[in-house]
């Protein structure tokens, strides 16, 4: 039995699904468990994401890959879980990314639930590889179930419609127009933006926006952008369906964080996450330090210069002590 299908149809049945235009919402993300089983199957070395110098740099343990829904009463806004994957990178084995298998289990879903869908995605979805993943998702009569929005890194690029190719002129026509760097526009005093009243996080803030359709060239077509600024914050959205205007966009991305208090629920409330489970089966995996490959020769280049670096002050230090001690009582050096 499907019980992930059965879930799913539980939950689209409520009323308190969160919906636009028919479509479901959906919000998609990974969290990283750290698990120190020798044993444990699927175990890898992931890079810590965290701003808290606390954490190590990498952790070793798993990565989940979670699709959830949004309820709400109008007031609050909750994440309710559709389902999760235990994922592992195929970036070496010639398999699926991470991204990948995310956007395919949001494909699930909108087939489960047999009814289209917006997924957002935070900045780390800002990849071709996403809106390539949505557009195979297509029901039986060839029609898009997924669309996607997500937030555009800091040095995102788009382009202008080319010009009109000019009759007799050789060379091929353009496929691009004029270069557009996104985050240079909230400083171009020639662009207005748009300023509104709208409800984010729960509360009444001022929003100003700008929304341009572009040519993203990674997906090779028109992506809708809209530019936000609140107060001192700035951001860069993206939206793969132009139909949304720029106000809903910023309303569906504005529910995203709902699935990091998720995430903080099932692992600190729940303990969802703490499972403990091994294998005899499995070699002995050795631990991260042990598993250290040979360093570099630019690595080893640095650690050089950091050595040299620090013997030379060391030994700075000792002449300087050295000729202190040599220093009579009465001012005179006996050193000549």
């Amino acid at each position: 039995m499907n019980y992930t299908k059965k879930w799913v149809k539980i939950v689209v049945k409520t009323t308190l699904l969160f919906k636009l235009r028919g479509r479901l919402v959906l919000l998609g993300d990974h969290i990283k468990i750290a698990k120190e089983g020798r044993r444990m199957p699927c175990i890898e070395t992931h890079h810590q994401d965290s701003q808290n110098s606390g954490k190590a740099e990498y952790i070793e343990g798993h990565i989940w890959g979670q699709i959830s829904a949004v309820l709400t009463d109008g007031v609050v806004s909750r994440a309710i879980p559709l389902t999760a994957q235990l994922q592992e990178s195929g970036t070496k084995t010639g398999g699926d990314t991470l991204i990948t298998q995310t956007v395919k289990l949001a494909g699930e879903v909108t087939k489960n639930a047999d009814r289209a869908a917006i997924s957002v995605f935070d900045a780390y979805f800002s990849s071709a590889t996403t809106f390539k993943a949505a557009d195979e998702i297509v029901n039986e009569k060839g029609e898009r179930m997924l669309e996607i929005i997500t937030r555009a890194k800091s040095n995102a690029v788009a382009y202008r419609d080319p010009p009109a190719p000019v009759k007799g002129k050789p060379g091929r026509p353009r496929k691009y127009g004029e270069k557009v760097v996104l985050y240079d526009l909230f400083v171009d005093k020639s662009v207005n933006f748009t300023s509104v009243e709208m409800t984010l996080y729960g509360k009444v803030a001022e929003v100003q926006y700008l929304c341009r359709d572009l040519i993203w060239r990674p997906a090779e077509r028109k992506i809708r952008f809209v530019l936000v600024k609140t107060g001192t914050k700035k951001a860069v959205l993206m939206s793969s369906d132009r139909t949304l205007t720029a106000q809903e966009i910023i309303t569906l991305y504005s529910n995203r964080f709902k699935i990091e208090r998720g995430f903080d629920e099932q692992k600190n409330d729940m303990g969802g996450f703490a499972y403990h489970f091994w294998t005899d089966a499995l070699p002995k995996r050795k631990r991260s330090k042990e598993a250290q490959t040979a360093p570099t020769q630019k690595q080893m280049h640095k650690r050089a210069k950091h050595t040299a670096l620090l013997f030379y002050l060391k030994r700075t230090r000792n002449k300087k002590s050295s000729k202190k001690s040599n220093i009579s009582r009465n001012g005179q050096s006996n050193v000549i």
